[in-house]
């Protein structure tokens, strides 16, 4: 069975962006606004809890996730960038039905050398470090700042950093400006440790937070509520 060509993949790839982008705004929107109806002690206003550093955070990963999502797409006929997603959806449709061919459109996506490909893996590396930090430093908070217990993330997320920058490293080297085998079994090995580093540290935070905030509800409160408290806590953390 042949695999899948370039084309068809990307256009796959962006329609699941759109897909997941737009759930990442729904929860966006949603943060902001409970953040901004939060209560919790007489200082906590909205303005104490929008300018705390984990939203600060977030809204950071947001920002880095969107200038991701809104790069410099191609027009095979005047080369422009999008300024929009609904632009860069349009774009993407027109350029692939009804300009240029298809032999430029692969060797476009092929060559890892263009600019807009290093910056969208440069600033998917930027939003995979920054949500690790994030679910890293909620563990620290909720278990009281213990740092033993958040130290085996923090050796994962240097491992992630180190990976990552040799990925990139790899990618802008001349002689790997196109995807091929050579290329692939030079990098993989960076993406595989990275992947890894990277689930097993957000598995292992998310469970100890699940755990904390379970065991500790479980003795001022119903197990509904611990039930609830532990689902939310679940979802949020992942």
């Amino acid at each position: 069975m042949p695999g899948i060509s370039t084309l068809p993949a990307n256009l796959t790839t962006l329609v699941l962006e759109t897909f997941l982008y737009g759930l990442l705004l729904l929860l966006f929107i949603s943060a902001i606004y409970l953040l901004s109806t939060r209560r919790t002690l007489a200082r906590q206003t909205a303005r104490y809890h929008l300018s705390s550093l984990v939203f600060l955070a977030i809204a950071a990963l947001f920002l880095v996730v969107t200038t991701a999502s809104l790069r410099c797409q191609f027009d095979f006929a005047n080369d422009l960038p999008s300024k929009h997603w609904s632009i860069v959806v349009y774009q993407a449709f027109f350029t692939w039905i009804h300009l240029g061919n298809p032999v430029s459109q692969d060797a476009f996506y092929a060559d890892l050398a263009q600019p807009s490909e290093i910056a969208k893996i440069v600033l998917t590396v930027i939003a995979v470090l920054l949500g690790d930090a994030i679910v890293t430093y909620r563990l620290w908070i909720v278990w009281d700042r213990n740092i033993r217990v958040v130290m085996f993330p923090i050796f994962a997320h240097i491992g992630l950093t180190v990976s990552c920058v040799a990925l990139i490293i790899e990618v802008a080297t001349p002689k790997s400006n196109l995807r091929g085998t050579d290329f692939v079994n030079e990098s993989k090995p960076w993406q595989a440790t990275g992947a890894v580093l990277s689930l097993l540290a957000n598995v292992y935070s998310t469970g100890f937070i699940a755990f904390r905030i379970w065991r500790v509800t479980k003795m001022v409160s119903s197990s509904e509520s611990t039930l609830k408290v532990s689902i939310f806590c679940l979802f949020g953390s992942g």
